[in-house]
């Protein structure tokens, strides 16, 4: 989706970055368009919401817990996306 580290920065092309930030940008649209659509169809009376901040940087991903394992990812980068949700 955006930038993965594979590739040395040095190399990467002006275009690449921008289709790169595109693609991180269109994801976070259509996360928010199935969740709507999810509520719509949902006969549940919970609610539901999602909220997307975009923003890039270092960051440091794992699985966390030992009852509720789930994966996190955290850094500096991350919460400054959070901020900008």
């Amino acid at each position: 989706m955006g930038y993965t580290g594979k590739q040395a920065k040095a190399l990467r092309r002006k275009e690449e970055i921008i289709n790169e930030a595109t693609r991180v940008v269109k994801a976070g649209l259509q996360m928010i368009q199935v969740v709507e659509e999810v509520v719509l169809e949902s006969k549940s009376t919970q609610d539901m919401s999602i909220r997307v901040g975009v923003h890039s940087g270092y960051l440091v991903a794992g699985i966390i817990g030992a009852k509720i394992v789930r994966y996190d990812i955290f850094g500096e980068a991350v919460m400054t996306a959070q901020l900008m949700e």
